[in-house]
């Protein structure tokens, strides 16, 4: 099973690797923005850990915002993503993207108003809506970006900090991984809110991303996802994790 580690695990690491005194047995350190208590992340935990068993290795994860992480995987300093999508690797492509999907979700766009609703998005320009969406959140950046007037386009440092602000009337749409934000939702943080879902912009899938340092790791890790992908498991691990998140 996987062991949170939080910035002083990574700063040990990191000083390990500097001094080259990392034993070959060290757990790999992956790196996620979910915490411990959200579906998605439950999820993924699940995947992992049946996977590295396979693999007769050990891992841990280090929680970080999806910026920060991004920024400690291109260095080097951990050793792999849990989950990204495609256009993540298009941002990085001297990292590794493992071609088995762990995880997959929609990209939903969240309002207050009860006469908005968005197909496509397309829709969120038809509109003079104020949008947010969460820092580090590539693909959403990549979307919206050129399709959003800068004056109309804002960034939330997490979820709940989004989600407070569309509640308050700051912004009209809050843009995010649907099962992250309805993770949050049962997590009973925002009680009695009269937030809605406009619509579903686009499904995603997400993927092991491995530094290149860890290169060797990439076909094992593939052919042990792809036989689980096989057996179902990654699909019964989903309803798992998505059913107990729902669970009062």
């Amino acid at each position: 099973m996987a062991k949170i580690c939080g910035f002083f695990g990574v700063l040990l690491m990191f000083f390990s690797l500097f001094f080259g005194v990392r034993s070959e047995e060290a757990p790999l350190v992956f790196i996620n923005a979910r915490g411990e208590h959200n579906s998605g992340y439950q999820w993924l935990q699940l995947v992992y850990d049946e996977a590295f068993k396979r693999l007769g290795k050990e891992y841990e994860v280090s929680i970080y915002p999806d910026k920060r992480g991004e920024l400690l995987l291109a260095q080097g300093i951990v050793d792999g993503d849990l989950a990204r999508t495609e256009d993540f690797i298009v941002l990085h492509p001297n990292l590794i993207l493992v071609p088995v999907a762990v995880a997959w979700s929609n990209v939903a766009a969240f309002t207050t108003r009860e006469d908005l609703v968005l197909q496509q998005w397309e829709d969120l320009a038809l509109y003079d809506l104020k949008v947010e969406y969460r820092r580090g959140a590539v693909l959403a950046e990549t979307r919206l970006v050129p399709l959003i007037k800068p004056e109309n386009l804002s960034i939330a440092n997490d979820w709940e900090t989004g989600i407070r602000k569309l509640l308050a009337g700051r912004t009209d749409v809050y843009v995010d991984i649907e099962v992250d934000v309805i993770s949050l939702l049962a997590s009973g943080a925002f009680p009695n809110t009269n937030l809605k879902m406009a619509g579903v912009l686009e499904k995603v899938y997400g993927y092991p991303i491995l530094h290149p340092k860890n290169a060797a790791l990439a076909k094992p890790l593939e052919k042990v996802l792809g036989s689980m992908t096989r057996e179902g498991l990654i699909e019964s691990y989903r309803r798992q994790a998505l059913e107990a998140g729902s669970s009062p």
